[in-house]
């Protein structure tokens, strides 16, 4: 069982470097590739143990997590509004809307962030006690509010 934790305790230590590492907020002085190489040795090892041990369904799910870049973008837009330092919060949306760019990617983001809808979104739906309101193109509806919730959001966000 010692063993086992030993494997998970890899595997969750390589996909938190590297989320770490994405946001830079750890490992922010070694080259990204560095810690590609370095997090993903350790990963196989890691992932070898817990095969071994016989823990196959939790090989899936941090095989998932670590190499399929559509879950890590997913995990991104989840944190993207959420609570964070403003130049880490930057620096996450400028990869979020990178990753979409270089992916071809679609995302859903839910916030009540009207800058970060600005920055990010193509179109915009706004909903009131979960019915659509308003929706279409982000700046006509941003610039030119028709439903009265959306007046009332978009006359709420401070002026700087």
């Amino acid at each position: 069982e010692a063993v086992h934790l030993l494997g998970l305790a890899l595997l969750g230590g390589c996909v938190l470097a590297g989320d770490g590492r994405l946001l830079g907020v750890v490992l922010t002085d070694v080259p990204v590739q560095t810690v590609v190489e370095r997090t993903h040795r350790v990963f196989v090892f890691g992932l070898s143990i817990c095969l071994v041990t016989g823990i196959f369904m939790a090989c899936g799910v941090a095989t998932k997590i670590y190499y399929l870049p559509v879950y890590w973008f997913k995990m991104l837009a989840l944190s993207a509004t959420g609570g964070l330092d403003v130049s880490v919060q930057a620096r996450l949306l400028d990869l979020l809307r990178s990753l979409v760019r270089e992916m071809g990617l679609s995302a859903i983001i839910v916030t009540h962030d009207l800058a970060v809808v600005r920055l990010l979104a193509d179109r915009l739906m706004v909903m009131k006690d979960g019915y659509v309101v308003e929706s279409g193109l982000t700046d006509q509806v941003l610039d030119d509010p028709q439903h009265s919730y959306t007046q009332l959001l978009v006359s709420s966000v401070l002026q700087v």
